[in-house]
């Protein structure tokens, strides 16, 4: 199922709760990849990470450099599985 959120800053935070609850090892990384895919399979959300091949500022900020680079990593497991 598709999340649709309203705005840029509710996209990134969502995602920055997802990160940290793995983090905290609450969710495995594969629940938190789902959850993240999710958000970013609805094109509007998407929207609202990306700009071009690069994040939106608003989605650096709020993630930041830590969450950004995890977020990186999960976003090429879910790009890589729809490159298939």
């Amino acid at each position: 199922m598709e999340e649709i959120l309203t705005n840029a800053n509710s996209v990134a935070k969502s995602i920055k709760t997802i990160i940290d609850v793995y983090w905290k090892k609450d969710i495995t990384k594969e629940d938190a990849i789902v959850r993240i895919q999710d958000i970013i399979n609805n094109p509007d959300n998407r929207a609202r990470i990306f700009r071009g091949d690069k994040y939106t500022a608003v989605f650096e900020n709020v993630l930041g450099k830590r969450r950004l680079e995890e977020f990186q990593t999960m976003y090429f497991v879910i790009d890589k599985g729809l490159a298939k």
